[in-house]
């Protein structure tokens, strides 16, 4: 799929980008588009190609097909032969270990691609206190990287990947090795940062809060193709498959058969109104936020398990016989037990269905 923004050269476009190990492809004819001053994640589990994909932005790995351009320029062409190698593409980036020297100083960690690009020693020490004072480290650039803490160490690594003013700073999970509550302030920090500095970025993360979090746009990834670019809002209020809707942990999605009163939803007794499904639905997402217990006409599940959680009760039914029956989860304003039968409802117009192309 392919996302563009504005009439204007986008700050990073690739078009169909593959990669291929021996007969393993590991991305797969990849379009997308990044306006610049946006900020672009790439969400989904491990193996699923999104480090990968950005190795081939930075010039990391070289493209087996499809180009990559930043700026309006190729940097990479397969077919061309094309391959800018990452020092000339004009990026900074954040590793998720982020690759400091421990025994160098802060100053000297930051300084690192000032010096490789021949920067006079008076214009580097200017540029690498800016960029100390950007992070909020000014004053900092005396200390060692191994008396540094890990939230600091990644202000440290921000520093250097902006200290050469970029056209685009690349993240390689750059939050994997923190702790809950430091990663939590540390995307605040970042995304502030990002904010202020008008930064265009790629983010890469298998963190949904992460992702939703800094980004303006999100593309969910698997198997080694963008199953859906969009804003998290358009992500969450209309996901493109299944397995979009299953990744994001918008609700239950379930398989449906047509029969003769409507949709049924496959291994239960289930019959759901058809009237807002199109023509060959295959599935259906129940919502979760959309579900709610009645004491009325609704359809009946047993319920799994039940936990309170301070706003509610996180419950979680079985649909139909299990072992094999799917599971929804949902927020309960009232206490159940393991075990109960319970009656639910959900109003069709919350219902996300989907058809295979």
């Amino acid at each position: 799929m392919t996302s563009t923004f504005s009439a204007q050269p986008a700050a990073v476009s690739v078009s169909g980008l593959s990669l291929h190990f021996g007969q393993n492809a590991v991305l797969k004819n990849v379009d997308l588009a990044l306006e610049k001053g946006k900020v672009l994640a790439l969400l989904g589990p491990s193996g699923c190609g999104k480090t990968t994909l950005l190795r081939l932005v930075a010039g990391l790995l070289a493209p087996t097909k499809g180009s990559v351009k930043i700026d309006g320029s190729v940097v990479a062409d397969a077919a061309g032969g094309l391959f800018v190698p990452p020092e000339k593409r004009g990026l900074g980036m954040v590793f998720q270990d982020y690759a400091l020297w421990p025994h160098l100083s802060v100053a000297d960690n930051i300084a690192f691609p000032l010096e490789m690009r021949g920067v006079s020693r008076k214009d580097c020490e200017r540029r690498v206190a800016t960029a100390l004072e950007r992070v909020g480290l000014g004053g900092f650039g005396a200390r060692r990287i191994s008396d540094m803490s890990g939230g600091q160490q990644q202000r440290v690594a921000i520093a250097r990947a902006i200290v050469a003013e970029p056209a685009i700073v690349l993240f390689d999970e750059p939050m994997s090795n923190l702790d809950r509550e430091l990663r939590e302030t540390m995307v605040r920090e970042i995304g502030a940062l990002m904010s202020d500095l008008g930064l265009t970025a790629i983010y890469v993360t298998h963190d949904q809060s992460e992702a939703f979090s800094l980004a303006d746009q999100v593309a969910v990834m698997r198997g080694g193709v963008i199953e859906q670019m969009a804003a998290p809002e358009t992500l969450v209020s209309a996901p493109a498959t299944p397995e979009v809707a299953e990744f994001l942990r918008l609700g239950c999605v379930v398989p449906v058969t047509r029969g003769d009163n409507g949709l049924r939803l496959e291994q239960t007794g289930i019959v759901l109104k058809d009237d807002t499904a199109p023509a060959g639905a295959t599935h259906v997402l129940l919502p979760s936020q959309a579900v709610r217990l009645t004491s009325g006409e609704g359809f009946s599940a047993e319920v799994v398990h039940s936990q309170f959680r301070g706003d509610g009760y996180l419950t979680t039914v079985a649909l139909g016989a299990r072992p094999d029956a799917s599971e929804l989860t949902f927020l309960a304003r009232q206490r159940v037990v393991a075990g109960e039968v319970v009656s639910l409802v959900i109003d069709s117009g919350d219902m996300r269905w989907f058809t295979r192309k």
